[in-house]
């Protein structure tokens, strides 16, 4: 299994093994590389799927793969959602600003941080609102076989493909 294998792997787990359900609110944040997996996944189980990226680049590509709304972040102090979020995949290259999506946080979300870092990269949450709102952090771990199957007999089954972009060995 190759490393991006594993990261549409993670984001499967993610949605399927966490509770994820239609009524839930469904965020993630967006990055060319894993986050229009989870947008179609999450799409296809019934949620409702917010693409947050930091500019309006991704819109129509978000919203073509199945969100129901995009939210531009860059330069907003404040993010606006329809409703609170109860799941929020981060697909990005680096972890974001926790303060400006603290308020868009349901009580009792999960946030499910998908990004590949370094080791020496922390993870700097606001620890009293962490608490106080009972969010919970969840990592991963890999799965048995049936678990992939299953991924793969329900991507089929959806229509859900990995975007591939192919570039010149000179790049």
């Amino acid at each position: 299994m190759t490393s991006y294998d594993f990261k549409i792997f993670k984001v499967y787990i993610k949605i399927t093994h966490s509770g994820v359900c239609g009524t839930d609110e469904h965020y993630r944040t967006y990055d060319m590389a894993l986050g229009h997996l989870a947008v179609q996944f999450a799409n296809k189980l019934g949620c409702e799927v917010v693409a947050l990226s930091g500019t309006e680049t991704k819109k129509d590509e978000a919203l073509k793969l199945g969100a129901h709304h995009f939210v531009a972040t860059k330069g907003v102090s404040d993010v606006k959602v329809p409703r609170k979020v109860d799941h929020l995949l981060v697909t990005t290259n680096q972890m974001p600003d926790w303060d400006q999506y603290k308020s868009i946080l349901a009580p009792r979300a999960s946030i499910y941080p998908l990004t590949t870092t370094d080791f020496k990269t922390k993870l700097v949450l606001p620890h009293m609102q962490f608490m106080l709102s009972g969010w919970m952090l969840i990592g991963c771990t890999t799965s048995p076989k049936i678990v992939y199957q299953r991924m793969l007999d329900f991507a089929g089954l959806h229509g859900i493909e990995p975007m591939i972009e192919h570039f010149p060995v000179t790049k």
